[in-house]
């Protein structure tokens, strides 16, 4: 009864909020790495220069919308944490989460995009050798302890959990739906992954991974300016057919 009362006032606080008259929707958007930590390279290409033009493409879209709110998490080549990340997060009751990168592999042949929402099943081995490898800056453990214990908390913990899940699988299928390339989305290019980001923020948040940069005809196209912003163009629609979504549910 308890469980049942708490998810009924979860979801009408959270569709109030986010369909809030007059307000813009916050859209935070993350570019990967930077700094010192290039991510993932390909001679002089670098995944963290790749990724801060797309999102900076996206912004200026967003920012040109006057439904949405823009949140860019770093402007310029600069060092972040994953915990600094995801303090732009802090506090919001509604709103997205948008994490931006580029994949490799050792296999040249890998290609295409993928989005990653949080997992609920067991991750096959190639999404958690992704994740462990984002994550290997963060103290997960030490996070988990800071988690709340009481009962009726942990049922609402619980609740928030799934239902922030269920709607960033609806973001990532939104996204998937508006992207027409020109770099093509893998076989099931919809999965889940425990990224730290998008496994402990409050809001739906998808991680992207625009290509391979170790895929030789990937990483040109990711090089090509013109590209990066028809992927920004992309990303976009994904976040306004999702936001439509929000404005249309009963």
């Amino acid at each position: 009864m308890l469980k049942s009362l708490i998810t009924s006032l979860f979801i009408l606080l959270y569709w109030a909020s986010s369909g809030a008259a007059g307000h813009r929707f916050p859209v935070i958007v993350d570019p990967g790495h930077g700094g010192s930590d290039g991510g993932a390279t390909r001679g002089n290409l670098r995944e963290a220069d790749i990724v801060l033009s797309v999102s900076r493409h996206l912004t200026k879209l967003l920012e040109a919308d006057s439904e949405f709110e823009p949140r860019l998490t770093r402007h310029r080549d600069m060092e972040l944490t994953l915990e600094e990340r995801a303090q732009f997060a802090q506090g919001l009751e509604r709103g997205l989460f948008l994490s931006v990168h580029v994949n490799a592999s050792a296999n040249p042949k890998a290609h295409g995009v993928e989005f990653y929402f949080q997992n609920q099943l067991p991750p096959d081995e190639e999404s958690q050798f992704m994740a462990n490898r984002e994550n290997q800056m963060v103290d997960v453990a030490a996070i988990a302890e800071r988690a709340p214990k009481s009962d009726v908390l942990a049922i609402i913990s619980d609740l928030a959990r799934n239902f922030r899940t269920r709607q960033s699988a609806n973001l990532g299928e939104d996204l998937v739906l508006s992207w027409q390339g020109p770099i093509q989305v893998r076989t099931l290019p919809l999965r889940q992954a425990p990224f730290f980001l998008i496994t402990h923020l409050e809001i739906p948040s998808i991680l992207i991974e625009l290509g391979f940069i170790s895929h030789e005809r990937e990483a040109r196209k990711l090089a090509d300016r013109n590209i990066q912003m028809a992927m920004a163009q992309h990303l976009y629609e994904g976040v306004k057919k999702f936001k439509e979504r929000l404005d249309n549910e009963p």
